[in-house]
């Protein structure tokens, strides 16, 4: 497996000796470089999530390498917005008890300088292929396999921080559970493979209408969650009626068949009052769910 070119390479040094011959090594193979020389630049640029590899020296002016380390490491989650990053450590330190501690504070290589180019490139390239392999994994446990949408349980997660952030800023916090309507007949009549190919044609829909900090899931067979952050109730209607009618008015095509399907939604808007955590506001907007599918489908609840 490789790794993508160009790997975004962040150096964390304040020799300028050092970094000169390490962007000369790594410009051999096209990699994007970056370098910091202060904790706050480094801790910038790791958060900027346009890093994919660390080459970092332990002795910093006003800071040690193993004190980064440590911060890194606690911050991130294998989540698509924390990906785990690589750290490779560079440094004229030759003591076991220096590359004890780095390794076991999570670094994934120790080289000594002066290091041989070739070798160094060879470590960066496999550092790069852990990189990507380990994104590909963390994407693979939170995203639905068909769709490409984030699965039940990441999409859950996600909604349990939006509440956590709900009960602190009150910024309004909306759900909407969707279900497409006679979902059953499609398969039934055009068979399962088209109607996977519808639930493919609604997610990109759902991708086409949605905002970037909108988190949208599938949360099983037919039915989808919609998570909208700084959305009150009145937005959200407006948000789930362009949905309905969008769906109402795409026609599928599939091996030579046109296929229209509508969609039922409920929407609810997450109060602390009346909510106890997040089962009892899932339960809210399915229960609207019903009540739209209850009132003739193709019908947004809120």
């Amino acid at each position: 497996m490789q790794p993508p070119k160009p790997g975004r390479v962040l150096i964390i040094d304040d020799d300028p000796d050092a970094i000169y011959l390490l962007e000369r090594v790594l410009a051999k193979e096209d990699h994007e470089i970056r370098h910091a020389s202060t904790l706050e630049d480094a801790l910038r640029a790791v958060d900027s999530g346009q890093v994919d590899l660390i080459l970092l020296d332990l002795h910093l002016s006003g800071f040690s390498g193993f004190e980064l380390l440590e911060i890194i490491r606690a911050d991130e989650d294998l989540s698509d917005e924390k990906p785990y990053i690589p750290v490779v450590i560079v440094t004229s330190s030759t003591e076991t008890e220096y590359k004890v501690r780095g390794l076991d504070l999570g670094a994934d290589d120790y080289i000594v300088k002066p290091f041989d180019r070739l070798e160094l490139r060879a470590r960066v390239r496999s550092m790069l292929r852990l990189r990507y392999a380990l994104h590909e994994l963390s994407l693979a446990a939170m995203t639905d396999p068909l769709t490409g949408l984030y699965n039940r349980r990441f999409s859950m997660s996600r909604l349990q921080e939006e509440i956590d952030r709900e009960k602190r800023y009150s910024h309004g916090l909306t759900a909407a559970m969707c279900d497409i309507d006679y979902f059953k007949k499609v398969n039934d009549d055009h068979g399962h493979l088209a109607g996977d190919f519808v639930l493919q044609r609604f997610a990109n829909v759902l991708r086409e209408i949605s905002r970037t900090t909108d988190v949208v899931g599938r949360y099983g067979g037919e039915e989808f969650l919609l998570v909208l952050p700084e959305t009150d109730l009145t937005h959200a209607r407006m948000y789930c009626e362009r949905l309905r009618t969008k769906l109402q008015d795409e026609v599928i095509e599939f091996e030579g068949s046109e296929i229209r399907v509508t969609v039922s939604i409920g929407a609810a808007q997450f109060s602390p009052e009346k909510h106890a955590g997040i089962q009892q506001f899932i339960e809210q907007a399915d229960q609207n769910l019903y009540a739209a599918k209850r009132g003739g489908r193709n019908k947004v609840v809120a």
